[in-house]
């Protein structure tokens, strides 16, 4: 386990899961009222390469059969900036992107919606340290990030401002996605807020890195709800709403599904992690509860949206593209 771990642990690697980090996204696609087109159709469904599309790998496995005429092409994006390029083309019919992400591109007037949120938060804040147990403990202390004005970035400090500490810890961004988890393997870094499958591979590498914090438990008990904040969303074109209707529907039904089996399989899961995306299979398997993959239809998970929205937005409302989406960012089924 140990030398599988260090071979596949490469610089490769570590940029491979840099580029999802902050851009957390997968998708895919499915058939499923009346579609007001007829004939075949080819429909685009991309995937992020990196750990959160493991929820939708379960698909491109098992290629599900969508009925006559309905061609599914899968495809695996290799960076988050070309995932957002053919968002804008129109490319794609389905896309999974970061939830702000989807704010940004909704608010500069690309015609796709919101058909679901796919995954919840995956950050924590590890330590080496041996005098850190509450965030009170932070005070006087360096904590390094894995970007600057990012989700993480914002989420911390609107847990530190909560616990008042925001002015007494230092925020270090020294080392970028690349750099961090190797350099807290190694002992520079002591403490950090880090995204999964990061973590995993730090507590994997370094025996005495220990979570401290749970960042969405935190944000749940400051919120006094169930759900902590979604990072993951799944984006449907609108042509695609009106024209296939049906298909829309059947996806998410199969998506869903897909994500549940992710979570039931994390070893199996973990394989086509590895076949489809070059990921390490025990990092993504032991990292799976951790990733907090969740479908959730748009609708039911708006008020889990807008209350991450208003916490982005008042950090740096161009975290979302300036505004909190209206209604007409939520995807519903056609009647």
């Amino acid at each position: 386990m140990n030398y599988y771990i260090r071979k596949r642990f490469t610089k490769p690697f570590f940029i491979l899961i840099a580029a999802t980090a902050i851009l957390f996204a997968f998708v895919s696609v499915v058939p499923a009222q009346e579609d007001h087109s007829s004939g075949s159709v080819e429909i685009q469904v991309a995937g992020l390469k990196g750990p959160t599309s493991v929820g939708m790998l379960h698909l491109f496995d098992s290629k599900p059969d969508f009925g006559p005429g309905e061609e599914v092409e899968y495809q695996i994006v290799p960076t988050p900036e070309l995932m957002i390029s053919r968002v804008l083309s129109g490319e794609v019919d389905m896309a999974a992107l970061p939830m702000n992400a989807a704010s940004i591109l909704y608010n500069k007037g690309v015609p796709y919606r919101l058909g679901a949120v796919t995954g919840y938060g995956l950050f924590y804040l590890v330590t080496t340290r041996d005098d850190i147990s509450d965030f009170r403990d932070l005070r006087n202390k360096k904590v390094a990030f894995v970007a600057r004005n990012s989700t993480p970035d914002y989420v911390t400090q609107f847990l530190m401002e909560h616990h008042g500490v925001l002015e007494d810890v230092e925020r270090d961004y020294t080392f970028n996605h690349v750099e961090l988890p190797p350099n807290m393997i190694a002992g520079r870094v002591d403490t950090a807020v880090l995204p999964e499958p990061f973590v995993t591979i730090v507590t994997m590498k370094q025996p005495e890195a220990r979570i401290v914090f749970d960042l969405q438990k935190e944000w749940k008990k400051i919120h006094e709800t169930e759900t902590s904040y979604p990072v993951s969303a799944f984006f449907i074109s609108n042509k695609l709403i009106e024209n296939r209707p049906r298909l829309v529907e059947r996806f998410l039904s199969e998506y869903e599904k897909s994500i549940q089996w992710a979570i039931n399989n994390p070893e199996r899961a973990g394989a086509l992690a590895q076949e489809y995306m070059d990921l390490p299979a025990p990092v993504i398997a032991q990292a799976m509860p951790r990733l907090n993959l969740r479908f959730v239809p748009a609708l039911e998970a708006r008020t889990d949206i807008e209350r991450f929205f208003k916490v982005l937005y008042d950090f740096q409302p161009k975290s979302i593209g300036g505004s909190i989406p209206d209604d007409r960012f939520y995807y519903r089924a056609q009647k």
